[in-house]
């Protein structure tokens, strides 16, 4: 069940499993879910630091699970909230990134020489991934790479600082 919930816990990642499914195919019974929710989850001093960070997202989730059950709600009902709320997430990176290839003329094709933009369009499309990134960041979704076409921008930026 924590396996379950692990795959949540990175927001705007595509391609979690449907009902509560495992590598095996089966999703937990719901004994298997109030069993795994009454235990805590272990974490070793020498674990790496993302590792950790895991573990602690998905204690919060198991918190915030226990409570929704409490309240009345179910193991479905409750993967469900998680896979709507992974939708939207994924949707909002989405949104940002094709806003910014269409900034940048959607992208260039394999192979073909990348069509030359004027500074001011390239400092906007700049501006713009700043923002987005700032705005996926705050909201815990990761960030958009920054397009090549965009590296001359941060060289900058980063000198002029």
């Amino acid at each position: 069940a924590e396996f379950v919930l692990a795959r949540y816990a990175e927001p705007g990642r595509a391609g979690r499993p449907s009902s509560g499914a495992t590598d095996g195919g089966q999703p937990p019974s719901e004994s298997a879910w109030r069993r795994c929710l009454a235990d805590p989850v272990r974490m070793a001093s020498n674990e790496l630091t993302e590792y950790i960070d895991l573990k602690r997202i998905v204690t919060g989730m198991k918190r915030e699970m226990r409570a929704y059950l409490d309240g009345g709600g179910t193991v479905e009902r409750y993967l469900a909230e998680l896979e709507k709320r992974q939708r939207l997430e994924v949707s909002y990176r989405e949104n940002a990134e094709q806003r910014l290839l269409g900034m940048l003329g959607g992208g260039s094709e394999q192979g073909k020489v990348p069509k030359i933009r004027p500074e001011k369009e390239l400092r906007a499309a700049y501006a713009y991934w700043l923002k987005a990134n700032a705005q996926l960041k705050a909201m815990g979704i990761y960030e958009l790479p920054l397009p090549d076409a965009l590296r001359s921008c941060q060289m900058e930026l980063d000198v002029d600082e």
